[in-house]
């Protein structure tokens, strides 16, 4: 019985690790979409910069410069959101892993326990069987003339 019980625990276990396990790709899924998606609006950023910089500033109206500027604002505030993104899933990663660290050396943990009690429960089971044959053998050989 308490090696079904066990056994069953053990299930639990290795849900738990199973979950965070997807937990944990899911986490490393987001963190490549969201750095891509930095890596991308970076990369816009400094080609846009360049661009501007080639640009003769003189052949600008002042209309024009100052949308440029407004949208090279705009532009720069949404690569530091998406860097702030990127920061918050790298760090739901970290977290994700260490509960799967954690769930998995408990289920590591519970297995060898199972193990140990299922070997503890085989070498009873032995000596009970030994002590019958011994007992038989002892009350055949008690019988015997």
């Amino acid at each position: 019985m308490r090696k079904h019980r066990l056994d069953s625990v053990g299930l639990v276990a290795k849900g738990k690790v199973d979950a965070a396990a997807n937990r944990l790709r899911d986490a490393r899924q987001n963190e490549a979409a969201e750095q891509s998606r930095l890596d991308q609006l970076t990369e816009f950023s400094r080609e846009f910069d360049q661009f501007l910089d080639r640009r003769d500033n003189d052949t600008l109206s002042p209309r024009q410069l100052e949308e440029y500027r407004r949208f090279m604002h705009r532009l720069h505030g949404a690569v530091d959101q998406q860097s702030q993104t990127a920061a918050a899933t790298a760090d739901a990663v970290a977290s994700s892993s260490a509960d799967w660290q954690q769930a998995s050396l408990y289920e590591r943990t519970l297995k060898n326990l199972i193990i140990q009690q299922n070997a503890e429960a085989a070498r009873a089971e032995e000596k009970k069987e030994q002590a019958k044959i011994e007992a038989a053998w002892r009350q055949s050989s008690d019988s015997e003339p």
